[in-house]
Protein backbone atom coordinates (compact mmCIF):
# COMPACT_ATOMS: atom_id res chain seq x y z
CA UNK A 1 0.00 0.00 0.00
CA UNK A 2 2.79 2.44 0.93
CA UNK A 3 4.58 1.70 -2.35
CA UNK A 4 1.44 2.58 -4.33
CA UNK A 5 1.01 5.90 -2.48
CA UNK A 6 4.66 6.83 -3.06
CA UNK A 7 4.39 5.87 -6.73
CA UNK A 8 1.34 8.12 -7.19
CA UNK A 9 3.07 11.01 -5.37
CA UNK A 10 6.25 10.55 -7.42
CA UNK A 11 4.23 10.54 -10.66
CA UNK A 12 2.38 13.68 -9.55
CA UNK A 13 5.57 15.57 -8.67
CA UNK A 14 7.22 14.43 -11.92
CA UNK A 15 4.30 15.72 -13.93
CA UNK A 16 4.34 19.05 -12.10
CA UNK A 17 8.09 19.57 -12.53
CA UNK A 18 8.26 18.45 -16.17
CA UNK A 19 5.13 20.19 -17.38
CA UNK A 20 4.20 23.75 -18.03
CA UNK A 21 1.47 25.48 -16.06
CA UNK A 22 -2.13 24.86 -17.05
CA UNK A 23 -4.48 27.76 -17.64
CA UNK A 24 -6.31 27.39 -14.30
CA UNK A 25 -9.03 25.16 -15.70
CA UNK A 26 -11.71 24.32 -13.14
CA UNK A 27 -14.64 22.05 -13.91
CA UNK A 28 -17.69 20.68 -12.10
CA UNK A 29 -19.22 17.36 -13.09
CA UNK A 30 -22.29 15.35 -12.28
CA UNK A 31 -23.04 11.76 -13.24
CA UNK A 32 -25.83 9.23 -12.87
CA UNK A 33 -24.29 6.27 -11.06
CA UNK A 34 -24.95 2.61 -10.40
CA UNK A 35 -22.86 1.15 -7.57
CA UNK A 36 -22.42 -2.61 -7.36
CA UNK A 37 -21.41 -3.61 -3.84
CA UNK A 38 -19.33 -6.67 -4.71
CA UNK A 39 -18.51 -8.71 -1.56
CA UNK A 40 -20.99 -6.53 0.32
CA UNK A 41 -23.71 -7.81 2.64
CA UNK A 42 -26.40 -8.09 -0.07
CA UNK A 43 -24.30 -7.77 -3.26
CA UNK A 44 -26.78 -5.64 -5.14
CA UNK A 45 -26.92 -2.44 -7.19
CA UNK A 46 -27.54 0.95 -5.63
CA UNK A 47 -28.65 3.93 -7.73
CA UNK A 48 -27.50 7.48 -7.23
CA UNK A 49 -25.11 10.09 -8.42
CA UNK A 50 -21.54 11.25 -8.45
CA UNK A 51 -20.51 14.89 -8.26
CA UNK A 52 -17.07 16.40 -8.30
CA UNK A 53 -14.71 19.31 -8.72
CA UNK A 54 -11.72 18.98 -11.06
CA UNK A 55 -8.81 21.45 -11.05
CA UNK A 56 -6.12 21.21 -13.75
CA UNK A 57 -2.68 21.73 -12.15
CA UNK A 58 -0.12 21.15 -14.91
CA UNK A 59 0.40 19.95 -18.45
CA UNK A 60 3.30 17.94 -19.79
CA UNK A 61 4.62 16.04 -22.80
CA UNK A 62 3.83 18.74 -25.38
CA UNK A 63 0.49 19.55 -23.71
CA UNK A 64 -0.75 15.99 -24.37
CA UNK A 65 -1.03 14.96 -20.67
CA UNK A 66 -2.90 16.96 -18.04
CA UNK A 67 -2.41 16.40 -14.32
CA UNK A 68 -5.43 17.41 -12.22
CA UNK A 69 -6.69 17.26 -8.65
CA UNK A 70 -10.13 15.77 -8.15
CA UNK A 71 -12.58 16.01 -5.25
CA UNK A 72 -15.47 13.58 -5.69
CA UNK A 73 -18.62 12.54 -3.86
CA UNK A 74 -20.53 9.34 -4.61
CA UNK A 75 -24.04 8.96 -3.19
CA UNK A 76 -26.06 5.79 -3.85
CA UNK A 77 -29.30 4.42 -2.42
CA UNK A 78 -31.50 1.33 -2.78
CA UNK A 79 -35.24 1.96 -2.70
CA UNK A 80 -36.34 -1.35 -4.21
CA UNK A 81 -39.83 -2.81 -3.89
CA UNK A 82 -40.77 -6.47 -3.54
CA UNK A 83 -43.18 -8.16 -5.94
CA UNK A 84 -46.00 -7.38 -3.46
CA UNK A 85 -45.33 -3.63 -3.68
CA UNK A 86 -43.87 -3.33 -0.17
CA UNK A 87 -40.29 -2.25 0.47
CA UNK A 88 -37.78 -5.07 -0.03
CA UNK A 89 -35.47 -6.33 2.71
CA UNK A 90 -32.64 -4.12 1.40
CA UNK A 91 -34.75 -0.95 0.94
CA UNK A 92 -32.98 1.94 2.61
CA UNK A 93 -29.50 0.56 1.91
CA UNK A 94 -27.02 3.45 1.33
CA UNK A 95 -23.40 3.87 0.26
CA UNK A 96 -21.84 7.35 0.34
CA UNK A 97 -18.17 8.17 -0.28
CA UNK A 98 -16.09 11.35 -0.39
CA UNK A 99 -12.67 11.00 -2.00
CA UNK A 100 -9.79 13.07 -3.31
CA UNK A 101 -7.01 12.13 -5.69
CA UNK A 102 -4.92 12.86 -8.76
CA UNK A 103 -6.14 12.44 -12.34
CA UNK A 104 -4.01 12.00 -15.47
CA UNK A 105 -5.81 12.64 -18.73
CA UNK A 106 -4.70 12.58 -22.34
CA UNK A 107 -5.57 15.24 -24.87
CA UNK A 108 -8.48 14.30 -27.19
CA UNK A 109 -7.34 12.24 -30.14
CA UNK A 110 -9.30 9.38 -31.74
CA UNK A 111 -13.00 10.30 -32.17
CA UNK A 112 -12.27 13.36 -29.99
CA UNK A 113 -12.18 11.12 -26.89
CA UNK A 114 -9.91 12.01 -23.96
CA UNK A 115 -9.17 8.97 -21.76
CA UNK A 116 -8.17 9.43 -18.12
CA UNK A 117 -7.01 7.49 -15.08
CA UNK A 118 -7.68 8.60 -11.55
CA UNK A 119 -6.71 7.44 -8.05
CA UNK A 120 -9.07 8.00 -5.12
CA UNK A 121 -8.65 7.91 -1.34
CA UNK A 122 -11.09 9.02 1.31
CA UNK A 123 -13.92 7.89 3.57
CA UNK A 124 -17.17 6.09 2.90
CA UNK A 125 -20.28 5.17 4.87
CA UNK A 126 -22.41 2.10 4.33
CA UNK A 127 -25.79 1.73 6.01
CA UNK A 128 -28.60 -0.76 5.78
CA UNK A 129 -31.67 -0.70 8.04
CA UNK A 130 -31.22 -4.30 9.25
CA UNK A 131 -27.64 -5.28 10.05
CA UNK A 132 -24.92 -2.61 9.83
CA UNK A 133 -23.81 0.98 9.67
CA UNK A 134 -20.10 1.40 9.00
CA UNK A 135 -17.87 4.40 8.29
CA UNK A 136 -14.36 3.54 7.16
CA UNK A 137 -11.62 4.25 4.61
CA UNK A 138 -12.00 3.76 0.89
CA UNK A 139 -9.36 3.76 -1.85
CA UNK A 140 -9.35 2.75 -5.46
CA UNK A 141 -9.11 3.85 -9.04
CA UNK A 142 -11.21 5.04 -11.91
CA UNK A 143 -10.87 4.95 -15.68
CA UNK A 144 -13.01 6.81 -18.16
CA UNK A 145 -13.30 8.99 -21.20
CA UNK A 146 -14.58 12.48 -21.86
CA UNK A 147 -15.74 13.95 -25.14
CA UNK A 148 -16.00 17.67 -25.75
CA UNK A 149 -19.54 18.69 -26.74
CA UNK A 150 -19.14 22.48 -26.62
CA UNK A 151 -16.33 24.81 -25.48
CA UNK A 152 -17.69 24.49 -21.91
CA UNK A 153 -19.41 21.07 -21.76
CA UNK A 154 -18.03 17.51 -21.97
CA UNK A 155 -19.78 14.14 -21.85
CA UNK A 156 -18.26 11.71 -19.30
CA UNK A 157 -18.37 7.91 -19.01
CA UNK A 158 -16.34 6.03 -16.39
CA UNK A 159 -15.84 2.89 -14.32
CA UNK A 160 -14.41 2.77 -10.81
CA UNK A 161 -13.23 -0.04 -8.54
CA UNK A 162 -12.64 0.51 -4.82
CA UNK A 163 -11.62 -1.21 -1.62
CA UNK A 164 -13.91 -0.12 1.18
CA UNK A 165 -12.65 -1.15 4.60
CA UNK A 166 -14.85 -2.31 7.43
CA UNK A 167 -14.11 -3.92 10.79
CA UNK A 168 -12.93 -7.32 9.50
CA UNK A 169 -12.19 -6.95 5.79
CA UNK A 170 -13.09 -5.13 2.56
CA UNK A 171 -16.09 -4.62 0.31
CA UNK A 172 -15.29 -4.01 -3.35
CA UNK A 173 -17.69 -1.36 -4.70
CA UNK A 174 -17.74 -1.01 -8.47
CA UNK A 175 -19.13 2.20 -9.95
CA UNK A 176 -20.59 2.67 -13.43
CA UNK A 177 -21.31 6.33 -14.30
CA UNK A 178 -22.39 8.55 -17.17
CA UNK A 179 -22.83 12.31 -17.05
CA UNK A 180 -21.63 15.77 -18.03
CA UNK A 181 -18.82 18.15 -17.06
CA UNK A 182 -18.99 21.97 -17.05
CA UNK A 183 -15.77 23.99 -17.51
CA UNK A 184 -15.78 27.50 -16.04
CA UNK A 185 -13.56 28.87 -18.80
CA UNK A 186 -13.89 28.23 -22.53
CA UNK A 187 -11.34 25.87 -24.01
Amino acid sequence: MKIKIWLVLLLAVGTLVAGKAAQAQVALYGEATADYLNSGPYTDFLDGGTAGLLVDLAQGWHSRITFSANLQGNFAYNNSQSSLGVPAFTAGEMYDAVTIGPRLSLAPHYFHLAPYLQANIGFARYHDPVTRSITDNVFGGEAGVTRRLTPRFDAVVDYGFSYYGYSSGFYHPQTFSVGAMYHFTKR
